[in-house]
């Protein structure tokens, strides 16, 4: 705010009020009157600047001559997170991040020069740093600095966010010098060096070096380094994988992860026994990352850098990118000394794929059906291999059951298949159980039967006594990282074996099996899906189309029961008492009726209950009761599926299997649809029959209370017509009162005629209707009067 004085002559107030006097105008109180309306305005306007300085959106702010601040708006008060008494009065070069900014801020403003969009950095209450953009002249008066006229833009986003586009394109140059380096390495030392060489100059680091794990992973073996001493060198030059204690670059192979470490005291509380190899109040940091490829670790790379820290997430990021490529290139190296090595086994490979081709071909080509197309896997298995081939898959119940099976002699094909109807084999147990809980594959060259016997299913272990194997090859099928079951191949000839090569040939053709098989479950999957689609269709229109509840149970059943592949199936509801009562169902005893009727798992009141799936009925405490009842019904699993309409539990849907059986998400999801609907069809039966019940005793009312009211209103007429006869002769001063209580209750009577006509209609027998001729205008004339007794100072014409 600017003083404008008291109005004294020479005063600014002074001069405005002259300035403001109307000219010509002589009565002075029309020029007070005047000069008040334009002083008002002024202050007015003076008010609205006030407002737009003061809460404009950008910061505002005024320095005085020695660098004190002045004024400040809301937006720089805000902008900084200081209170005005923070700010205001204090100077601004406190707030100012880089001294010789302000000095030369100040300077030039001092010097007349006007500032636009001067970058600078301002300190803000938190300790942030805030960079900010400044337009800033002076306010001089007769060449004298009275104060600042400061525009403060925040711009510390766009800062930020160039340094990291700054930072980001660093360190794509730096990747770039490096992945070139790698990508032209060959030889094994070219590759070295381009991983620690133009790593530690990429990074300015002071050291780096390259471990790598040997063939038989016992050991590890320093392959470059540059910047160690050669004292240290030697101390890490080959270390056992089981060193302790451990270094960094050791840990880092471990645990397969990065070892970061910010200083060097860091390094000594964690490795206390290298503390005499270091320098001395050094400021660094190290960071050790494990080079990984296709889930092996090949070894680690060591690099130091300069300044004690914390790495930051973007410095982490890059160094993972580098140890990525660097595993790449480590893969790479190996592949290149694999296939040199391997050349000489070049053209057998030839044949073998040749014949993997053919065999995929074949899955490719084989029947969409899912156990024709199993069948035609393991019988290309089995010629390739000249051994008994198998397929077994995971089942929902989490067990492995073989589904597909060639052996060269057809009674033990028989046998084996017999053996896989009824003795699935647990995840964990025997080989092919192992292989599916590790995911790793088993080559066993020559077989001990003994040892075989003993890790086998006992189901199992009678069909080896009579058919053993002399070597096995088993692989896991896995679709997408998910394992679904193994294939194996056992040689039943003795004397012949397999080798690794037939364990890679079994593995590839696993994987290829595993695509065919996925591709075929998929089909059925859609296949049932679409059945059952069609079965809730065909459930929704039964529903729609009936009348009658039994009717709707019945298609219910015949829907669950296609839908799920059961042919066992039951509805119960609620009675009048709260029993629950078998409503309708399916291959269910008499006697297994009676023994569970009015069983529920759920409280009669219950809220939202939930589906009680029993997997196994002969594994289930709570049902241990019923056991000997299940053995006789042949139930080996059931579920109870609630029936619930608008929160209230009407009764259960059962599903019945004579086998222990594990409920998919999608089996339960489709058993819930169809409850619910049953459900909310039941809840629409009995609402329509009680509404009903309400109607008809609503009509019986009405049918008794039209009878009942027919004495009193006999009673009534004949009163009135005795009346009427002992004024005969007297004048008829109360003839036309009487004569219309005779005609009013004669239609009184003709309505409750009608009435009672109507209920027997409704809840009768019916009635008969008789056509009279009837006088329109006597009834009309009737209505008149009836309504002119009650208006006796109306008179209605016609």
């Amino acid at each position: 705010m600017v003083d404008i004085g008291d109005g004294a002559p020479g005063s600014i107030a002074h001069g405005v009020r002259t300035l403001l006097e109307p000219a010509g105008v002589d009565d002075p109180g029309t020029r007070e009157e005047d000069l008040r309306r334009r002083e008002e305005a002024l202050r007015e306007r003076e008010q609205r600047f006030s407002d737009f300085a003061e809460n404009a959106a950008i910061g505002l702010h005024q320095v005085g001559p020695d660098g004190t601040i002045l004024w400040a708006n809301r937006a720089e008060l805000e902008l900084l997170g200081y209170s005005a008494e923070e700010y205001i009065g204090k100077s601004i070069v406190r707030f100012h991040v880089d001294r010789a900014v302000i000095d030369d801020i100040l300077a030039r403003l001092t010097c007349g020069e006007e500032l636009h969009e001067y970058e600078a950095r301002l300190r803000a209450k938190d300790g942030s740093v805030k960079y900010v953009q400044i337009t800033s002249n002076v306010n001089a008066r007769d060449g004298r600095f009275i104060n600042t006229r400061c525009f403060t833009r925040d711009i510390t986003e766009r800062k930020e966010f160039e340094h990291y586009r700054a930072l980001a394109e660093q360190r794509t140059q730096q990747l770039l010098k490096i992945t070139s380096a790698l990508s032209d390495a060959v030889a094994p030392e070219a590759v070295f060096e381009a991983i620690v060489d133009h790593v530690r100059v990429a990074l300015d680091a002071s050291s780096a070096a390259l471990w790598l794990v040997s063939e038989d992973r016992m050991s590890l073996r320093l392959a470059r380094h540059v910047g160690y001493s050669a004292g240290a060198a030697k101390a890490v030059a080959r270390l056992p994988m089981d060193l302790e204690p451990s270094i960094p670059a050791l840990d880092a192979i471990r645990r397969g992860e990065s070892v970061w470490i910010s200083s060097q005291q860091d390094l000594v509380r964690d490795y206390p026994h290298l503390a005499g190899t270091m320098t001395p109040n050094r400021s660094y940091r190290i960071c050790c990352l494990p080079l990984v490829s296709n889930g092996t670790t090949l070894g680690s790379v060591g690099i130091t850098l300069e300044e004690a820290r914390e790495s930051t997430e973007d410095e982490r990021s890059f160094l993972l990118l580098v140890a990525h490529h660097a595993s790449q290139a480590l893969e790479r190296l190996r592949l290149f000394d694999e296939e040199r090595r391997s050349r000489a086994a070049a053209d057998a490979a030839s044949h073998r794929m040749s014949v993997l081709s053919h065999a995929s071909r074949s899955f490719g080509e084989a029947d969409i059906d899912h156990a024709q197309r199993l069948n035609k896997i393991v019988a290309e298995m089995g010629a390739l291999f000249e051994s008994h081939t198998s397929i077994s898959l995971l089942a929902a119940n989490g067990r492995l059951h073989s589904v597909a099976h060639y052996h060269p002699d057809p009674e033990a094909e028989e046998m084996i298949r017999s053996l896989a109807r009824t003795s699935p084999v647990n995840v964990g147990e025997g080989i092919t159980g192992t292989v599916v809980s590790t995911g790793k594959s088993v080559l066993i060259a020559e077989a001990d039967l003994a040892v075989i016997a003993s890790r086998a299913s006992p189901a199992y272990r009678a069909f080896f006594e009579r058919f053993p194997f002399h070597a096995a090859i088993v692989a896991p099928l896995r679709v997408r990282g998910r394992i679904i079951g193994v294939a194996s191949a056992t040689r039943v000839k003795a004397g012949m074996s397999y080798d690794q090569a037939d364990l890679e040939m079994l593995e590839a053709l696993a994987e290829r099996a595993a695509a065919a098989i996925e591709t075929t479950r998929l089909h059925t999957e859609t296949q049932e899906a679409r059945a059952r689609a069609e079965q809730l269709y065909q459930f929704a229109h039964a529903a729609v189309t009936t009348d009658k509840v039994d009717q709707v149970c019945d298609a219910a059943l015949t829907a669950i029961g296609k839908a799920l592949n059961t042919d066992r199936a039951a509805i119960l509801l609620f009675d009048d008492d709260g029993v629950m009562r078998f409503k309708g169902w399916r291959n269910l005893t008499d006697e297994y009726r009676r023994a569970v009727e009015g069983h529920t798992p759920w409280a009669r009141d219950a809220l939202a209950p939930e589906p009680v799936l029993i997997s196994d009925v002969a594994a289930d405490a709570s049902l241990a009761a019923y056991r000997d009842l299940f053995q006789r019904e042949r139930i080996g699993s059931l579920a109870f599926i609630p029936l619930v309409s608008r929160g209230q539990l009407l009764g259960k849907f059962m599903i019945y299997y004579e086998q222990a059986h594990a409920y998919s998400t999608n089996e339960i999801d489709l058993a819930s649809a169809i409850a619910n609907h049953l459900g909310s069809i039941l809840a629409r039966f009995t609402a329509v029959a009680e509404l009903e019940s309400t109607i008809r005793y609503n009509e019986l009312f009405a049918g008794v209370l039209a009878h009942d009211l027919r004495n009193p209103l006999g009673s009534m007429m004949m009163a009135a017509q005795l009346m009427l006869m002992r004024q005969e002769g007297q004048g008829d001063l109360s003839a036309k009162p009487l004569t219309l209580i005779l005609s009013s209750g004669q239609r009184m009577t003709r309505m409750i005629d009608q009435l009672l006509d109507f209920t027997r209609a409704r809840v009768g027998g019916g009635i008969e209707i008789s056509r009279t001729a009837t006088n329109l205008a006597d009834l009309c004339k009737q209505a008149v009067a009836e309504v002119e007794l009650i208006h006796p100072d109306r008179r209605i014409e016609s």
